[in-house]
């Protein structure tokens, strides 16, 4: 049962880092500062949600129950590799300038793409748990 609550707490902060760094782009972008923290922002994002995967592969091998069983784990895997192409996309936008103007688009939509899945995923785990 701890690992479940690691799970939740991680993807949690993980939604919240990426919460932040679309705020921050979205009402930010005038101040010198705001791309090292959206930046900072969508890393340590990513870094939660692989932590929160790891303990919830580890969580369902404990139990001994099978892998993508419900919606909230078919979501997750789409949150998943959604937090991590996102970022690749944003950094890859400064080392590939020829493709700067598409790449930094599908960031965006993969951004959006994330947020929402994941404010789903959340609610669809919420469900699962009995707190909704």
């Amino acid at each position: 049962m701890i690992l479940f609550k690691w799970h939740a707490g991680l993807m949690a902060a993980g939604f919240l880092s990426f919460s932040s760094a679309l705020l921050v782009a979205a009402t930010q972008r005038r101040k010198p500062w705001w791309l090292r923290r959206h930046r900072a922002a969508g890393i340590l994002g990513t870094l939660f949600i692989l932590s929160g995967m790891t303990a919830a592969i580890a969580a369902v091998a404990a139990a001994a129950k099978g892998h993508l069983r419900t919606p909230h784990t078919w979501l997750g895997a789409l949150t998943i590799a959604a937090a991590v192409a996102t970022p690749l996309l944003g950094l890859l936008q400064f080392k590939i300038r020829e493709q700067t103007g598409r790449l930094r688009a599908t960031h965006r939509l993969c951004g959006r793409i994330l947020t929402g899945a994941a404010l789903v995923t959340i609610l669809f785990g919420l469900r699962m748990a009995g707190y909704l």
